[in-house]
């Protein structure tokens, strides 16, 4: 919120999540909640945010959290643009760095 200080930004909590669930960092990757699951679990809050919304999270993984809050705020505030910002990205290890170069 500091970084935002005098610029005129609306920072603030816009989505809750109604239900919890299993952490999607402890599931296999055909386990996880698609971006349609998600969309049913967030609330917006608050009055319509200005045209452009940036949302702040901690780690990309698979992005379906982003694309479910995405949806969720662009269907309720047609015409708003919505954008991601992230601290970090999950990095896939080398399947293949235990092998031994032929």
């Amino acid at each position: 919120m500091a970084a935002c200080h005098g610029t005129g930004a609306d920072v603030r909590e816009i989505i809750v999540q109604r239900d919890s669930y299993d952490a999607s960092h402890l599931k296999n990757a055909g386990e996880r909640l698609r971006p349609r699951q998600l969309e049913e679990l967030y609330q917006l809050v608050g009055p319509r945010p200005k045209s452009h919304v940036v949302l702040v999270d901690d780690v990309l993984t698979t992005g379906a959290h982003f694309i479910a809050a995405k949806n969720v705020i662009r269907a309720a505030y047609s015409g708003t643009n919505v954008y991601g910002f992230f601290m970090a990205r999950r990095v896939v290890p080398n399947p293949f760095a235990d092998f031994d170069v032929l």
